[in-house]
């Protein structure tokens, strides 16, 4: 799984200010989109530190569609 997190700064003086984050979906263990609040979290399983770790992305840009979309196609991965 890639997510780029743009930062709210970007635009025409920070066109690439923004992290790119790639998980394998071996390494997810779960994950819910909170549709009210949009945002993505997900809990990854850390085989370095031995515990769940959980990473939250804001996802304020994206409709509810999208987010229904991408709610469903993670849940169907994760399976």
């Amino acid at each position: 799984m890639s997510i780029k997190e743009y930062h709210p700064m970007r635009g025409r003086f920070f066109p690439e200010f923004y992290r790119q984050v790639e998980i394998p979906l071996t390494e997810i263990r779960s994950a819910k989109i909170e549709l009210i609040t949009k945002k993505l979290l997900i809990f990854i399983e850390s085989k370095t530190a031995g515990k769940v770790i959980a990473k939250t992305f804001v996802l304020q840009y994206m409709d509810i569609g999208h987010l229904h979309t991408m709610d469903k196609s993670l849940k169907d991965s994760l399976r």
